[in-house]
């Protein structure tokens, strides 16, 4: 899939018509795309990047200033490169994608990303965003291998489950390397049929919340997550469903000793 171009037309539609950072792809009326996203998880990791993407785009363009004469130079280089060009049909659409996609495009982007000092996070770099991406990215890969069940066998002192997640029964835990440049301790958690990771990690992340959010703070390919500090370690929660369902595995929420 990574390097196979969206030939279906109906998904690349799609996939343009959800904006960075909402939960779009939950509306029924794109119901077919949510589908899609659970049954192939290369394509759940594209919609992701793109998504990512975007938003980063986005920032960047807000906040570079425009330069004095900046739009009527870009304009005039496109009616220069227009009268070059051979005359061809109008496609239906233009998609965000296929215009970064030509060179001048990505040169204009990568000026912003470069002017702003930002690019598309590695797994070793902190911050919000940046857990909340790994921890989906863990979740589209990890493998379907059972862990131990936390009946039969305690976790490592140091990576406890969040007493902000729902004790549900049949809670296994395995061992995780890597994520964000961190060692820990994953918990997979199921209801209804219904699946949960608790990812829990050492340090903690600075600016994110003491408590788990009762929303989501991200919520992406049917994949909500959210990230918090807890106790010494980061959490970082990614649930398969929408909002609803992510607040399905929270605990009542009370005050917190």
């Amino acid at each position: 899939m990574d390097n196979q171009p969206i030939r279906d037309e109906r998904i690349l539609h799609a996939i343009e018509a959800c904006r960075p950072g909402s939960d779009d792809v939950a509306d029924p009326a794109l119901e077919f795309l949510a589908a899609e996203l659970d049954a192939d998880p290369q394509l759940a990791e594209l919609y992701d990047r793109l998504q990512q993407l975007d938003s980063k785009l986005a920032a960047a363009f807000r906040e570079v200033p425009v330069p004095e004469g900046l739009e009527q130079r870009l304009l005039d280089r496109l009616a220069t490169a227009e009268a070059a060009s051979p005359v061809s049909p109008r496609p239906k659409r233009v998609s965000r994608r296929w215009l970064l996609a030509g060179s001048a495009a990505v040169t204009v982007a990568a000026a912003v990303l470069v002017a702003v000092g930002i690019g598309i996070p590695g797994p070793d770099d902190d911050g919000e965003q940046a857990v909340l991406d790994e921890g989906i990215r863990f979740f589209n890969k990890e493998s379907a291998e059972l862990g131990v069940l936390l009946a039969d066998k305690a976790p490592p002192s140091g990576y406890p489950i969040s007493r902000a997640v729902l004790r549900l029964p049949e809670i296994r835990w395995r061992r995780i390397e890597g994520f964000a440049g961190r060692n820990g301790v994953a918990y997979d958690l199921s209801r209804g049929g219904v699946r949960a990771t608790l990812h829990v990690v050492k340090p903690q992340v600075a600016g994110l919340p003491t408590r788990a959010p009762a929303s989501p703070m991200r919520s992406t390919g049917q994949r909500s997550a959210s990230a918090w500090n807890e106790g010494g370690v980061l959490y970082v929660l990614v649930v398969h469903g929408d909002a609803r369902t992510y607040r399905g595995f929270l605990a009542p929420r009370g005050p917190l000793a």
